[in-house]
């Protein structure tokens, strides 16, 4: 689908550079048509949507470029810090292993201020759905239920249990 999401006026799509490679390499069975090579993310690139700026951070080991962003949310107007990794869990092999222990490592160096984790399934986050919920019934002066600082530390905590499991296996 994101080739057909390319044809959109105005969508580009930014990959890390390995990624990008990768992409050309793996099986394709149904002979689908991949999306042209677009913008090639480099760590720490910067890209602005609107008015947001998204620091990108390459953090392989789910893919061997999986990004991570860095950006700003707000909530009535005040800002907070949020982060998305894109792949958490490792790849298949000891390299994606290693690659991806690395990447967990360099997330815990970053998430002094992160205050709002955002994910890329709901399922990854036990508690989304209660949050949501949370969410739709707020009242005025009710803290947001996304803004969840210590969520995001468990979680940083509980990806190196995951990634030193996955190099011992």
């Amino acid at each position: 689908g994101a080739a057909r999401i390319q044809e959109l006026p105005g969508v580009r799509m930014a990959m890390g550079e390995a990624d990008w490679d990768a992409l050309t390499r793996a099986p394709n069975p149904n002979h689908e048509r991949l999306p042209r090579r677009d913008i090639a993310v480099k760590d720490g690139d910067t890209i602005t949507v609107g008015s947001t700026s998204i620091k990108l951070y390459v953090l392989g080991g789910h893919t061997p470029a999986t990004l991570g962003l860095d950006f700003t949310v707000y909530d009535r107007g005040k800002p907070y810090r949020a982060f998305m990794f894109g792949g958490a869990a490792p790849g298949p092999g000891r390299e994606a292993a290693e690659q991806f222990v690395a990447s967990v490592n360099r997330i815990a160096q970053l998430q002094d201020g992160v205050q709002v984790r955002v994910v890329t399934h709901p399922w990854m986050d036990p508690e989304f759905w209660d949050r949501v919920d949370k969410l739709t019934s707020r009242k005025a002066g009710d803290a947001h239920p996304f803004v969840t600082p210590d969520v995001f530390r468990a979680w940083v905590a509980e990806l190196k249990t995951t990634a030193a499991a996955r190099l011992d296996d």
